[in-house]
């Protein structure tokens, strides 16, 4: 009995020596992890970076070491001089013990975790964009990536490329992604959700300050680079989708995309719930079924140009919805869509839009547009019919910024032209066909003046186009 109360003595001995040495030891090793930091930063970063402090626990992820960069700042130099790259409350990195004792070992991150950050990312070309910061140099700082974990936390990130161009707007970021990262064939199992999305393409707003989140497992081969998705779920506020597919890299400037992306569910509500002047979908009682699906296939090259092939379609039936608080509502929704190309050079782009329609109060319009040949010479052909008060739609629609709105629109119109002809003005060629008005419109926004039209007629037939028109007043 006494040799076992000795062996838990000394065993209780060894063990509160252990938790002393843990809690000591970054008071001794943290002028040398300091000193890593800075180096690494200066022998392998152009930019300017900046921390307040460094905290170091051997506690927090045992048996690795875990150092805290707090305050952390990352600012450009050169062309994007005085621009913020990343500014973090904490960069936490974990990495193995065995180098504060062995120099000569490389320094093995395991984790990195980024708190409360905002990341500004701007690409200008191929070779100039704020975010192409890594030395063109050997590396001698012994810092290798030996991941099996990584997380954000509470961050926003502003994506902006100026070739295309677009704008991508993430609010309140959290995303973690786990799985043997420093194998070259492993699974990646990753979760995302975002407080709020937006996307500008070409100065429109496509998507805006919508919620949105993807839980997906990737399957990854470095050594072909290829990239194939696994389980998965897309959500953009109450729209869900499930894709599958991959993304390879077959050279430096071509990528081999196979996807195939449907919506989950079939209701008109959650559509409408996605786009950025409809999307108070919180307050609206929608009803009416809805589905999307794409498909992708083909090699991408934005140097040659080449494109894959794609197949979109959007289905919209009986859609209606009443907003909170509004006097009307909308109903008779719709649509049959579909955006498909076959060739790489996309001359084939066809955009069809059958059986598109639209009630506001008992006023119904009815259409179909189709456009052949998109980026060559162009075939339009369509016809829209109907009438509309422009105050029912100011009842029924939540048109942000829209202070007045009145007036009335009716067409009964049909239209057949080619690109070529219109470019040349012959007007001979075009198929133009029924007549237009309007009358007494009104168009105010908050912060512009008032627009007002008090009458506009028109007549079509294919020898002529005959137009009238009252003054306009702004």
């Amino acid at each position: 009995m006494d040799k076992l109360k000795r062996v838990f003595k000394y065993l209780g001995f060894l063990i509160l020596g252990l938790i002393i040495a843990l809690l000591v030891a970054p008071f001794v090793f943290k002028d040398q992890i300091l000193e890593e930091i800075k180096k690494f930063a200066n022998e392998s970063v152009n930019a300017e970076i900046e921390f307040k402090d460094v905290d170091v626990s051997f506690l927090r992820s045992f048996p690795e070491v875990s150092v805290e960069i707090q305050e952390l700042s990352v600012v450009g130099i050169d062309t994007f001089y005085g621009q913020n790259l990343l500014r973090a409350k904490s960069l936490e990195l974990d990495f193995s013990l065995i180098p504060l004792f062995n120099k000569s070992a490389p320094k093995s991150i395991k984790y990195i975790g980024l708190n409360d950050a905002d990341i500004d990312l701007v690409f200008l070309n191929d070779s100039l964009a704020n975010y192409l910061i890594t030395k063109p140099s050997e590396d001698t700082t012994g810092v290798e990536f030996a991941l099996e974990g990584y997380e954000l936390n509470n961050c926003n990130l502003t994506y902006r490329d100026l070739t295309l161009p677009v704008e991508l707007y993430l609010r309140g970021v959290s995303h973690k992604g786990s799985g043997d990262i420093a194998s070259s064939v492993y699974d990646l199992e990753t979760s995302t959700q975002a407080d709020s999305l937006s996307v500008v393409f070409d100065g429109f707003t496509y998507l805006k300050y919508v919620k949105a989140g993807l839980d997906a497992d990737f399957h990854i081969d470095m050594d072909k680079l290829l990239f194939e998705l696994k389980d998965n779920e897309l959500y953009i506020n109450k729209l869900k989708a499930r894709g599958d597919g991959s993304v390879q890299f077959v050279d430096d400037e071509t990528m081999r995309i196979n996807a195939d992306i449907k919506t989950l569910g079939n209701n008109f509500g959650e559509l409408i719930s996605i786009f950025p002047y409809l999307s108070a979908y919180n307050t609206v009682n929608a009803k009416g079924s809805a589905t999307l699906s794409a498909v992708v296939k083909g090699d991408y090259n934005g140097l040659k140009p080449i494109y894959p092939a794609f197949d979109l379609t959007l289905d919209i039936k009986n859609g209606s919805a009443k907003y909170e608080g509004l006097d009307a509502s909308i109903s008779g929704v719709t649509a049959l869509v579909n955006i498909k190309s076959t060739r790489q050079d996309m001359k084939d782009l066809e955009v069809t839009i059958d059986n598109a329609g639209l009630s506001v109060n008992q006023e119904r319009i009815t259409g179909n547009f189709r456009i052949r040949d998109g980026l060559t010479n162009a075939r339009v052909t369509g016809n829209i019919k109907g009438g509309i008060k422009l105050e029912n739609w100011k009842k029924a629609l939540p048109l942000e910024g829209v202070e007045q709105l009145s007036g009335s629109l009716n067409a009964n119109l049909s239209f057949d032209a080619r690109q070529s002809d219109i470019d040349k003005e012959n007007y001979a060629a075009i198929g133009f066909n029924g007549t237009a008005s309007a009358n007494q419109l009104l168009y105010k926004s908050k912060g512009s003046p008032a627009v007002r039209v008090g009458s506009a007629s028109m007549t079509a037939n294919p020898q002529k186009i005959s137009l009238q028109t009252s003054a306009i007043q702004i």
